[in-house]
């Protein structure tokens, strides 16, 4: 198990009903260090309820990973009582600061009955640092970190004009459309829109009753929040596939919008003579093309085991630069919509102790084999406005979600700290 964990809050277990403990928190602590540095015997360190919930061998793991990353934990510092039993500190690693919180009780000589990893920082980070990192990544990936509320240099810039496969995170674009079509007058938020077929996962709503009437704004909700599929192909189909299609500004290399059931279709082997008819259609015959590939996708019929490796990530797909996401962004920032910027805040893709390093966190993020991508609208304790989007590719191979996350979340860490 590799496990990354740089501003990834991992719990391990939920919080209990603790008592008040008879060992001191320095000398509980400083224990967790030492499983840490040799985690061969968690059942010394964690009580048999903590490790009734987590298998020994997955509390191993993390310690493992953490080393792996960090190199050796050397000593405890920073330790705080945040109430009588639950205790924050850092662990300062050869590589980086971790951050972590213990819960503890004084049944018996194993106190410690909760253990959440809250984040961490590389000692000695750099921008520089992280460009190399992200050059280094097997297959494509592509980086801009960027003020967008006045002109400036862009703090970090690695391939931003490189157009990339960018999975679900093409509903930024959705969503700027519904917000500028709101604005305009033509819609509101209220507005009921009646379910449309159901796609497959991510979501919820491809189980609910056909034609459920829904609001504009739950569409968004669930399409943002959740990445709900079926929701989108709602809202894509009732905005209009070439208004939202204007939202990717100049992105998406000359493919039509898909909805995610029309993607899920071309990506199946039984319809790779339609595939073949796809790429070399032009551009204004693939809507054509797509009103069939939205009839033959029958959801039973799709075999989950075709979509485990990467699969036509280069054509049956959504498609976008870090500068064309940033550019959404901003128009989404400009349009000043409370409903949209509450849509984006719901998931911010941090856990709360990074998102709280910023006054405001809006996030979608997409994920499929082969592809990875995040995009960030944040707004730091100075009032300034910055977008950060980050993708990965690799045609060859799965990309490696926790190794991505930590080089996107540090680029944040080093937003923070200007």
């Amino acid at each position: 198990m590799r496990l990354r964990l740089a501003g990834v809050a991992l719990a391990l277990l939920a919080s209990l009903s603790p008592t008040a403990s008879q060992a001191g928190p320095t000398e509980q602590v400083e224990a967790l260090r030492r499983f840490l540095s040799d985690p061969e015997k968690p059942e010394i360190v964690f009580a048999p309820s903590f490790l009734a919930e987590i298998p020994p061998e997955k509390a191993r793991a993390v310690a493992t990973g953490l080393s792996e990353q960090f190199g050796k934990p050397i000593a405890v510092r920073a330790l705080k009582e945040q109430t009588g039993s639950v205790f924050s500190f850092e662990i300062d690693y050869e590589r980086a600061i971790v951050s972590m919180m213990m819960t503890v009780s004084g049944d018996g000589p194993r106190p410690v009955i909760g253990w959440l990893v809250t984040g961490s920082h590389v000692k000695d980070d750099s921008f520089a640092r992280l460009a190399d990192e992200i050059e280094a990544l097997p297959g494509q990936a592509a980086m801009l970190l960027t003020r967008i509320d006045a002109a400036s240099e862009p703090l970090m810039a690695w391939q931003a004009n490189e157009p990339l496969a960018i999975g679900s995170t093409f509903k930024l674009w959705v969503l700027a459309e519904a917000t500028r079509q709101v604005r305009s007058g033509r819609r509101r938020w209220e507005d009921v829109i009646r379910l449309g077929p159901p796609s497959l996962p991510s979501g919820i709503t491809q189980e609910w009753p056909h034609a459920a009437p829904m609001t504009l704004h739950s569409l968004a909700t669930l399409m943002i929040s959740i990445s709900d599929n079926t929701a989108t192909d709602t809202l894509v189909t009732a905005l209009g596939r070439n208004k939202v299609l204007r939202q990717a500004d100049g992105g998406n290399k000359g493919f039509p919008v898909l909805l995610t059931r029309e993607a899920f279709a071309l990506k199946m082997p039984p319809q790779s003579a339609l595939l073949v008819r796809y790429r070399a259609a032009a551009t204004q015959d693939r809507v054509k093309l797509l009103d069939e590939a939205g009839a033959v996708l029958v959801r039973d019929a799709v075999d989950p085991a075709h979509l485990i490796v990467p699969r036509e990530i280069q054509t049956a797909e959504w498609f976008a630069s870090p500068l064309d996401l940033v550019r959404t962004l901003r128009r989404l920032r400009e349009m000043e919509s409370k409903e949209a910027f509450g849509i984006l805040s719901i998931n911010p893709g941090l856990p709360p102790a990074e998102a709280n390093r910023f006054a405001y966190v809006g996030y979608k993020g997409g994920s499929e084999a082969g592809v990875i991508s995040q995009s960030f609208l944040v707004q730091t304790k100075a009032g300034h406005w910055y977008a950060l989007s980050a993708i990965w590719n690799n045609t060859a191979a799965l990309v490696d979600k926790d190794r991505f996350g930590v080089l996107v979340r540090r680029a944040l860490t080093l937003l923070a700290a200007q």
